[in-house]
């Protein structure tokens, strides 16, 4: 009887283990929007960088609601981005934090994207969809929103942090 609890005490925390690596690996690999929009990708906590000089509003913004949230909650979490949209033809990334935080665009148009850094920088917006920025250089994206308007995020360099949030009108 005790070898019986004892190997499923076992079994158990190895099943646990698996679930925890699995998800580390799953989390690692999406590399995707990190923001939650209409395909239920989401982000892992925002970072706090040296130097990042986001409001409390705009780091609230990059934490997204859980895959699977309720309706309500996901419309708590719209309402927390759409008063910081900023409508500009170019979004800045600096150590890996856009400015402006969200940005506004319109579905099909083309935008600047500025590093300012003196590394190039990689801006994921899914599996497939990445570009690269040369350092101290600018690239001109004209990114596919798969679902049309609404709210994509994205990441940089494989980061598990937010770097904003593209606002599609």
């Amino acid at each position: 009887m005790k070898k019986n609890i004892g190997m499923a005490l076992v079994l158990g925390g190895l099943a646990g283990l698996a679930i925890v690596l699995g998800l580390k690996v799953y989390h690692k690999s999406t590399d995707s929007v990190v923001v939650e929009s209409r395909s239920g990708n989401q982000s892992a906590d925002v970072a706090v960088a040296e130097g990042d000089e986001r409001t409390l509003a705009e780091k609230e913004a990059l934490q997204t609601p859980p895959k699977g949230a309720s309706e309500a909650a996901k419309k708590a979490h719209f309402e927390k981005v759409i008063p910081l949209a900023v409508e500009s033809d170019t979004l800045d990334i600096g150590k890996c934090i856009g400015k402006p935080v969200v940005l506004k665009v319109k579905a099909g148009t083309a935008f600047t994207v500025r590093n300012n850094d003196e590394r190039d920088h990689t801006i994921q917006m899914s599996d497939k969809l990445q570009f690269i920025i040369p350092a101290r250089g600018t690239k001109v994206i004209t990114p596919e929103f798969d679902y049309g308007p609404g709210v994509y995020g994205y990441g940089c360099d494989n980061s598990q942090s937010a770097a904003g949030i593209f606002f599609v009108i």
